[in-house]
């Protein structure tokens, strides 16, 4: 696949992007409904199976809030993406606990002869949000309409408190004819986002810590000078961790570098009321809480897949990376 680069080096945005909001903690239902703090109102979380539209305004997915190590800003940073209560340090890993195992010694309760256990169908896959991956009929499939499935890429923000990147997904189905032998159908088709990746926050308590650590060496090593200020902060950055447990429409999820993690897309659209057609968008980055001197790096691959539930497989995958670095303004946001 064919890439390139976009790199701001000021805050202007080329091209407003009505559908993205900043802000933290709002959420508006796709019904129209309030939804407070979560991503749905009461209604429509009873509505959890088949292809979520959303015809009303399109916000940014969630937001991050990430533990900057300040005390003196109370170390929150407000991030605008997929997922939010990132903590920084001392971020415990999920668990995922299986069921309660028969007591060893114990018969099983219920037990099943082989031939039969060997029968039993395994549940069908779904999607973080609940939707099955099919095949659901297996008579129909979703036709790509040619040279419709476009990712646009841009700059959302990038000023003194904020650094935000911007990604819009469209693509359009056939509901008409046939491909191999199959009538083309649009309830087929579905739309998945995955992340992978890493993010991370410098708060000012680290950088001061960096510069006396760097000061002390050169003392005891006996060095005239001071540490310059890109030393610290290599220093800084290279002595806090990494962030991987983030929220995903206010859902917890663990991303990893070299490996994609599904998120969930019911808080990001489908913009487009017309069943055949399908857009999505999200403003990954930092929303709101930064300042001059708060070091971030953000560094979030995308991948977006058009799935076929008719036929339980996938269409059509793109590839796009996010980086965001810097610690003043205008930070460089970057995409490949």
């Amino acid at each position: 696949m064919t890439t390139h680069a976009e790199t701001i080096a000021r805050p202007a945005v080329a091209k407003p992007l009505p559908m993205l909001t900043s802000g933290l903690l709002q959420r508006k239902c796709a019904c129209g409904g309030s939804a407070g703090l979560k991503t749905e109102c009461g209604a429509c979380v009873k509505q959890s199976i088949g292809r979520p539209h959303d015809t009303g305004n399109q916000t940014s997915s969630s937001n991050t809030q990430i533990v900057a190590d300040d005390p003196h800003r109370g170390g929150q940073l407000g991030l605008g993406h997929n997922f939010s209560d990132v903590r920084v340090l001392g971020a415990a890993p999920l668990m995922m606990h299986g069921d309660t195992p028969v007591e060893e010694g114990k018969p099983n309760p219920t037990p099943q002869p082989a031939d039969a256990r060997a029968e039993e169908e395994p549940a069908p896959a779904t999607t973080p949000e609940g939707t099955s991956l099919g095949p659901t009929n297996r008579s129909k499939r979703f036709c790509l309409k040619a040279n419709t499935f476009v990712v646009t890429k841009a700059v959302h923000k990038n000023s003194e408190s904020a650094a935000q990147g911007s990604q819009i997904i469209k693509f359009e189905g056939l509901n008409t004819g046939k491909q191999d032998e199959k009538d083309c159908s649009c309830d087929c088709g579905l739309y998945r986002h995955w992340i992978s990746g890493f993010l991370q926050a410098v708060g000012a308590a680290r950088i001061s810590a960096a510069r006396a650590e760097l000061e002390e060496e050169r003392r005891k090593a006996g060095t005239p000078g001071n540490p310059t200020a890109q030393e610290v902060l290599n220093r800084a950055i290279a002595s806090t961790p990494k962030a991987y447990s983030l929220k995903s429409c206010g859902h917890p999820i663990t991303i990893q570098e070299g490996s994609f993690t599904e998120e969930r897309i019911s808080c990001i659209g489908d913009k487009n009321s017309d069943r055949c057609k399908w857009e999505y968008g999200d403003g990954p980055g930092a929303d709101a809480g930064l300042s001059n001197g708060i070091y971030i790096h953000v560094n979030h691959p995308f991948q977006y897949e058009i799935w076929d539930t008719c036929q339980g497989k996938s269409v059509q995958k793109k590839q796009a990376t996010l980086e965001i670095k810097g610690d003043t303004s205008p930070r460089s946001i970057t995409w490949t």
